[in-house]
């Protein structure tokens, strides 16, 4: 009896450690599959990058060469001779391209404005798109980026990653980052603890255990010693990627954690991210929301310029989910404070034009109205105003695409064509708990009515809304809040 037992208990031991063995293997397979991913798309974005860079010559006619080599009698030329002779390097369909290049670049205010309206309209080949953007300067790239409809081949390719980023996986290069992120200061918020701390603790340690450990004894519970059920469930990386996101957009709330992160390879890692999970619309979203909350300082505007993520916000913007769209729009947005003249702060979201805002000097040009859109309880941009779905299939979908039959967002849809002179702004008046995408246990910032409208009056402020007339539409609690806001204005001596 005792001998059958002991066997007995053999057997379920030798099952439980070929389960665990069995697991170990499939998770070092998937990790193995996983470089292979990324060194392929690595080797090809790295080919594509240097067929980008080859330099283009252009050829010189040899009148001009051999004046180039004449000192004297290049010295003795007159500008108008030299204009026309430089001029003839150039074709001539090429002519009018660069010298709108040139004006976007270097021109003054107005100059540039409407030099980037007729760079958008041009139509070149590949070659000559290529020399042009990597002659684009930062606001030039920028305002094509937000222009409507722009030819993608404007911006070049992200740059190549550092060597350093190249051999690492992705949540230890999250943990790394996070860890650098200060954990205790008096400008953090509890929420921001509290997401640094799950990312840190709770799922990035689960991931080592359940990844990288294969001693048997993980699969009993450390305080009761039962055994867990079989077969495991498992956190995808997937996930684990959203959960740092999120931890990182509630730091990048915050100023001076925007510094840390820009100085941490954040930019980078955005990128190995979409290499390896290119089509989840959840996690470009958190991107875009992070790299719009960093662009609201302008000292990192040519950093995310030289990393490439103008051409990525570009490509995103003309995307037609609302998850991937509104924040790279945000992003542009911000990152054009120059000519746009406002900034969009989180939880606020500019829904239309589709086309590059601007504020002209001649103020007699910036007339036009905005209609500002203020959510209910428990709503959000991205849930509220969307068409009544009576059979809830779309109620969770991260693919929020209209259809013909369908809004996702119909103050988006239905208002484009009379959106010349329109802004369309939508709120999230409750953001530090929307904008995160997930639960805090503890309080938003803002608990009161009062505390509330006054956050999002300050918002609206920055946004540019009050300098023409402005038509405010409500839903349940935040019709209640624009009336906070409209007594508080009429109270303000500003």
């Amino acid at each position: 009896m005792f001998s059958v037992i002991g066997t007995s208990g053999a057997v379920v031991g030798s099952g439980l450690l070929a389960w665990q063995v069995y697991q170990t293997q499939v998770g070092q397979q998937q990790i193995v599959e996983l470089k292979e991913k990324l060194n392929i798309q690595q080797r090809q974005q790295k080919m594509l990058l240097e067929e980008v860079n080859k330099t283009q010559f252009v050829t010189i006619p040899k009148e001009l060469r051999d004046k180039l080599n004449n000192y004297d009698e290049l010295s003795n030329m007159n500008s108008f001779e030299t204009k026309e002779d430089l001029k003839s390097i150039l074709p001539r369909h090429l002519r009018k391209p660069w010298r709108l290049l040139h004006l976007a670049n270097t021109g003054g205010y107005e100059q540039h404005i409407k030099a980037v309206q007729d760079l958008s309209k041009l139509s070149l080949s590949d070659g000559e798109y290529q020399q042009l953007a990597q002659s684009c300067e930062c606001r030039t790239a920028v305002g094509l980026a937000r222009t409507a409809n722009v030819d993608l081949r404007f911006f070049l390719s992200p740059s190549i990653l550092p060597p350093e980023c190249r051999e690492r996986e992705l949540l230890e290069m999250f943990k790394d980052v996070l860890t650098k992120l200060p954990a205790e200061s008096a400008d953090l918020h509890e929420c921001i603890a509290y997401f640094t701390s799950t990312a840190l603790d709770q799922y990035l340690h689960s991931c080592e255990e359940d990844v990288m450990d294969s001693d048997i004894s993980n699969e009993f519970h450390r305080e009761s010693h039962h055994i867990h059920s079989i077969p495991r469930p498992r956190i995808s990386q997937e996930t684990l990627i959203e959960y740092c996101l999120q931890a990182l957009l509630s730091h990048s709330t915050v100023e001076e954690q925007c510094s840390v992160l820009m100085e941490s390879m954040t930019l980078p890692l955005f990128s190995l991210v979409l290499a390896a999970h290119p089509d989840n619309a959840r996690i470009k979203s958190l991107i875009g929301k992070i790299i719009s909350n960093i662009s609201l300082h302008p000292r990192h505007h040519r950093a995310i310029f030289r990393a490439g993520w103008v051409g990525i916000l570009a490509q995103w913007k003309q995307d037609p989910n609302l998850l991937v769209s509104l924040p790279a729009t945000k992003a542009l947005c911000n990152m054009d404070q120059e000519y746009g003249g406002h900034k969009f702060e989180p939880g606020i979201y500019l829904l239309l034009p589709n086309d590059r805002h601007v504020q002209h000097k001649n103020n007699l040009s910036n007339w036009g109205v905005d209609v500002v859109f203020v959510h209910g309880l428990m709503g959000g941009v991205f849930y509220t105003w969307r068409q009544q779905d009576p059979d809830n299939v779309r109620e969770f979908s991260n693919d929020q695409i209209s259809e013909d039959n369908y809004s996702f967002c119909w103050p988006r849809d239905w208002l484009a064509e009379d959106a010349s002179h329109v802004r369309v702004i939508g709120c999230d008046f409750d953001s530090y708990l929307s904008q995160w995408g997930g639960s805090c246990p503890t309080q938003s910032f803002k608990q009161s009515l009062e505390e509330r409208s006054e956050d999002m009056l300050r918002k609206l402020r920055e946004a540019g809304v009050g300098n023409r007339p402005v038509i405010f539409v409500g839903h349940s609690m935040g019709g209640l809040i624009i009336k906070k806001m409209l007594t508080s204005a009429q109270d303000s001596e500003d």
